[in-house]
């Protein structure tokens, strides 16, 4: 874990780094963020930076937020940790807090990919890949590694519409082989006349490249156990013609079909390093899912727990989440989403009143109010 330093840098002094693995911000969220900026005066997590040159920083993680500043601070708290080691290493830290908060685009994935594939002078085979994204926490198949690879060597305006979700990213799949000037004309196919997956391919049979070549069998069978998963998790959402069925810790069944909720964490830096060598260090670490260290570490640092109190709590609430309602899951997770990105709820909204009034007769109902 780097050592940090807290300071207080001219916004001049900071840039935002021209190699993250997301080609655009969302103009929205920085514009979101700069509101509540206006309002608060400071971010709660500062982002975090490393010096590249005599007095000037490069973000490691915020960037939305350094951008977000611009216009509205002359200077702003950030925490000075030391230069990535590599390349790669930049690669997959960065790749790991994105995917983890869901705000990488699938374009954006096989960019980064291609680049990490590419980086510190080596030739990373798909294996080698799928091994290091392993090692950084980020468990994907051969087949989830191929697909977005062969996104980023699309044409640069499909990879946008892909970005922009106007078109899907296993229906984007389907144009690689073809000239990029035919991607471009599919593509504007696929959204003017809503072709289907399905409908694509017949198409492309005759026309377009080897379907065999296109769709691997281990991304045929991610997919139908994706859309398996859609599926269920929409019966279940219905009740389903014969009713709504728990079974076995906490899944929902109907039939064969099972679907279940998880705690997924607010992503937090933490303000000091040195607080999570007990929670490193813990037998239970060893075991722990990324998830579950990740809740550890928001329990200490947004609840203020001890180590030991904290991995308690984790360990507790990971059980209760096998039973707990849908409705206390999908309003938990939804708030962590509202934490992570502050911009979606603009202060002073009506939206925010009605927010503060409900989460504070959920606080009475708590006894915590």
């Amino acid at each position: 874990m780097p050592e940090t330093q807290e300071l207080e840098l001219p916004l001049a002094q900071i840039e935002v780094d021209p190699d993250n693995v997301r080609s655009e911000y969302d103009p929205e969220i920085v514009a979101g963020l700069r509101n509540a900026l206006r309002v608060d005066g400071s971010f709660i997590n500062a982002p975090l930076v490393y010096p590249i040159d005599k007095g000037r920083y490069r973000v490691k993680h915020g960037s939305t937020r350094v951008l977000a500043a611009q216009g509205v601070l002359d200077s702003m708290r950030v925490r000075v940790v030391d230069p990535p080691p590599s390349e790669s290493t930049k690669l997959l830290s960065q790749m790991g807090e994105n995917l983890l908060q869901g705000s990488l685009r699938p374009a954006d994935i096989g960019v980064a990919l291609k680049r990490l594939r590419d980086a510190d002078g080596k030739q990373r085979s798909l294996s080698q890949l799928v091994g290091a994204l392993k090692a950084a926490g980020l468990d994907r198949t051969k087949s989830w590694v191929a697909m977005h690879l062969a996104l980023a060597d699309l044409d640069r305006d499909v990879q946008r519409l892909i970005n922009q979700g106007k078109i899907g990213a296993e229906v984007a799949y389907q144009l690689r082989g073809l000239a990029h000037e035919d991607q471009r004309a599919w593509a504007e196919r696929i959204i003017s006349e809503g072709i289907t997956l399905a409908e694509l391919r017949r198409l492309l049979g005759s026309t377009g490249p080897d379907e065999s070549a296109l769709v691997p069998a281990e991304w045929i069978n991610r997919q139908v156990s994706e859309r398996f998963a859609q599926a269920a998790a929409g019966y279940v959402e219905d009740g389903g013609a014969n009713g709504r069925r728990v079974g076995a810790e906490g899944q929902r069944r109907h039939g064969r079909v099972m679907s279940r909720w998880e705690l997924l964490p607010v992503v937090i830096e933490a303000d000091d390093p040195h607080r999570l060598r007990p929670l490193q260090t813990a037998e239970w670490a060893r075991e722990a899912s990324m998830i579950e260290k990740q809740l550890a570490q928001e329990a200490m640092f947004m609840g203020g727990y001890a180590a030991g109190d904290a991995v308690n709590l984790v360990v507790q609430a990971v059980d209760e989440a096998e039973t707990a309602s849908e409705t206390v899951m999908a309003a938990l997770n939804a708030v962590r989403q509202l934490v992570d990105r502050p911009g979606d709820l603009r202060p002073g909204s009506a939206l925010a009143e009605f927010m503060s009034m409900r989460m504070n007769r959920v606080l009475a109902n708590l006894g915590q109010r």
